[in-house]
């Protein structure tokens, strides 16, 4: 991302929590909904949506720059299952969008020359061995192989860990290993939502791990250790472990768009909310008629994090400086 795309993003998000502006500056694209693997605590890959084309993505690019979008978050599904990620991730970095990119790791050997566009790479991470084969069914090892091969390529990689039960060995392991193979590490609540069918709920934490976790989470991020949620994020969870009703900017400042076009405000809405459809109405149009909604609160860092980084939280506004610039 060129230095002056920064300055504009700076901008935007001055005018997103000053004068309250609504728009998407922050747009999370579910590109596809098909995955390589069967994660124990999701089950989105058992749902049936259409893909857009390749030309349709690159319109809705078009779209995105022009309402102001600034940050441009490609998952899955497996991000890197569909054979244009490289494409459509260069052509949003040349729209002045800050790309990253969510991957199971598996398919970064054929991809990785395809991405050297891409600002961040985040990678799934779940703990040592006998809690990443048991949520991921894949040797930690090989992830670990792959996080090598990106970082040796001088990628900026961040992993993300969904904390399950007795998470304090996992957060363990994962500092460990950040610190050996050089990346830094996103913490986040394994959690409950609409789309989560038949998932494993004995990984849920109990809220005596969930406070331990948080707790244990802020002290090591105060004795600097790699920890990319910002003291902000770590609190709110510590203090409400299943989630509070705050100002929520999903649907202002943020949305979701999913593999067909369809715009919510975030993730939890997929599929019981109805909502427009950016192909069929425009993107803009889509996102201006999102419809009014009931929140209950959530753990999810991607959430909470924009919510005070929109809200210009000094604390949130400075860490996301020192871990993205």
């Amino acid at each position: 991302m060129r230095f002056r795309d920064k300055i504009r993003g700076g901008v935007s998000l001055i005018k997103s929590g000053v004068a309250r502006r609504r728009f998407p500056l922050s747009v999370l694209f579910h590109n596809t909904i098909k995955c390589n693997l069967k994660c124990s605590y999701c089950s989105a890959w058992k749902r049936t949506v259409p893909e857009m084309t390749t030309e349709q993505i690159k319109s809705m690019l078009d779209q995105l720059a022009e309402m102001g979008t600034r940050k441009f978050s490609y998952a899955g599904g497996e991000s890197l299952l569909r054979d244009d990620a490289g494409e459509i991730i260069s052509y949003a970095g040349q729209k002045g969008m800050f790309t990253t990119l969510t991957t199971n790791s598996l398919l970064v050997p054929e991809r990785i020359d395809q991405l050297r566009d891409l600002d961040l790479w985040i990678v799934s991470l779940d703990g040592p061995n006998s809690k990443h084969e048991r949520t991921k069914h894949v040797p930690v090892e090989d992830v670990l192989a792959m996080i090598d091969l990106l970082v040796s390529r001088n990628r900026k990689v961040w992993t993300n860990t969904t904390l399950t039960a007795g998470p304090r060995a996992d957060i363990d392991f994962v500092i460990s290993q950040a610190r050996e193979h050089g990346f830094r590490a996103n913490f986040q609540l394994m959690r409950t939502y609409p789309l989560a069918l038949n998932i494993d709920e004995s990984l849920l934490c109990s809220r005596e791990e969930i406070i331990e976790a948080f707790s244990y989470l802020i002290w090591l991020k105060i004795k600097g250790a790699p920890i990319i949620n910002s003291f902000s994020y770590l609190n709110r969870v510590k203090e409400h472990p299943f989630g509070m009703f705050d100002k929520c900017l999903a649907g202002k400042n943020y949305c979701l768009i999913d593999a067909n076009g369809d715009v919510y405000p975030c993730d939890d809405f997929q599929d019981r909310l109805n909502v427009e459809n950016g192909l069929e109405v425009g993107f803009k149009r889509a996102f201006e008629l999102m419809p009014e909604f009931d929140c209950q609160g959530c753990t999810f860092p991607c959430y909470i994090e924009n919510n005070f980084l929109f809200a210009l939280n000094p604390e949130t506004v400075w860490n996301a400086i020192k871990e993205v610039w």
